[in-house]
């Protein structure tokens, strides 16, 4: 009896590593990089032939020129990964959320070697969040830089990317046929 306590005891010492499997982490990662290395490679290329043909990657504010729900996540990220947390929340505060969804996710998959618990209804409710502040921002920041834009006065943004792209496809469209159909 007294083996049995003295086993319990060093199984119980040992904590978070008896947990932690890096082997099957380190495995779990090999099979996602030959799984998924096709579709990175061309998200990659279509981020580098975006960025090199426009200056943007996102597909909604090319064509209408309107931020979409993600707008500013990359420059949050990069902020956040440089410690800028105050430039991280002005480009879009949902993108502390996003990190520590990701990071939960890779700790679950890589470090512990488990199936990421809860994923589905996470991503949902991360995605509602998103919307949520999304439409927020589109009320408070978007629609007063929109006024001063149609009014024609001079805008010039501030640390937020919630303003109306003139450089967009919509927008050229709407000029060109104004110009055809009205002689204007």
């Amino acid at each position: 009896m007294k083996w049995l306590k003295m086993e319990n005891r060093e199984r119980s010492s040992k904590g978070i590593f008896n947990k932690l499997n890096t082997h099957i982490g380190f495995q779990n990662l090999k099979l996602d990089i030959k799984t998924y290395y096709k579709a990175a490679m061309l998200a990659l290329c279509y981020i580098v032939l975006m960025d090199f043909i426009f200056g943007r990657m996102c597909p909604i504010l090319l064509v209408t020129g309107l931020p979409c729900p993600g707008c500013g996540m990359t420059r949050a990220g990069l902020y956040l990964g440089t410690f800028h947390f105050d430039l991280a929340w002005q480009m879009n505060p949902m993108s502390y959320a996003v990190a520590l969804f990701v990071l939960y996710s890779v700790i679950c998959r890589y470090v512990i070697g488990c199936r990421v618990k809860g994923f589905s209804i996470l991503l949902i409710v991360l995605s509602f969040m998103i919307l949520a502040v999304y439409g927020y921002r589109m009320m408070v920041e978007f629609l007063p830089n929109l006024q001063i834009q149609l009014n024609n006065q001079e805008y010039i943004p501030q640390n937020t990317p919630m303003y109306y792209r003139k450089e967009s496809l919509s927008y050229m469209l709407f000029k060109l046929l104004s110009h055809t159909a009205w002689g204007v």
